[in-house]
């Protein structure tokens, strides 16, 4: 059961050499994390197998930037900073396309527990939520701060791209919708958008009940600035 929505706008993009003007055009190897291929299959529709082949894209995108892959994946706050980096290098020119321009608008990360969860210790769900959200709220307004704290973690972890990825962040978490709501919100809307979306592109059997699938009773009341 999905308790809490991470993102209100989409995070990932598709990154192309080549311009996406309709899902037509996703087509060869397409690199993309397990587990995130829904919404590609879901753009296609039936038939995705025939357009497209998934590569497992793991930690990086070098297959694309070499040109194996005409098309990969890229989260706003990460892999497409340094797409652009390292293409801005190659003297190259690609392109991004956001998936509500291929008509999937879902949201991004979810928070889930099971039901049982949900209904034996609903406190300790609440304070999960409201400590989930109130750490971005920390992270956003002190990054440099929170860098230090991941570099204890992760000592690779680049300053300069850690601090690019901080606009990027913002513009997800740092809504006129999350300032009036919350960070986290649930929007039963982009709920029934993934139902009927995986409906119509094979992937389920039947149309799911999908209200039995999240719950709106466990808003994080952290509005940020």
């Amino acid at each position: 059961m999905a308790v809490s929505v991470d993102f209100q706008t989409s995070a990932m993009r598709i990154i192309s050499w080549n311009p996406i003007k309709s899902a037509k055009d996703i087509k060869g190897n397409f690199g993309i994390w397990i587990g995130y291929d829904a919404k590609a299959k879901c753009a296609v529709g039936k038939g995705w197998d025939k357009q497209f082949t998934i590569q497992n894209q793991g930690g990086d995108i070098k297959p694309w930037l070499v040109g194996q892959w005409p098309l990969a994946s890229a989260m706003i706050y990460n892999e497409l900073i340094t797409a652009q980096r390292e293409t801005k290098k190659m003297g190259k020119t690609f392109y991004t396309t956001d998936y509500k321009d291929l008509g999937i608008d879902w949201m991004d990360n979810v928070l889930f527990t099971t039901e049982e969860i949900v209904k034996k210790y609903p406190d300790v769900v609440q304070a999960v939520v409201a400590g989930r959200y109130q750490g971005f709220k920390w992270a956003l307004e002190n990054p440099k701060e929170t860098f230090e704290i991941m570099k204890k973690i992760n000592d690779g972890l680049d300053l300069s791209h850690e601090m690019d990825a901080v606009g990027p962040m913002k513009s997800l978490l740092v809504t006129a919708d999350t300032k009036k709501s919350g960070m986290g919100y649930i929007q039963p809307k982009k709920w029934e958008n993934i139902g009927r979306d995986l409906f119509k592109a094979g992937l389920l059997d039947k149309m799911p009940e999908v209200k039995k699938v999240y719950t709106d009773k466990f808003a994080s009341n952290v509005i940020p600035k």
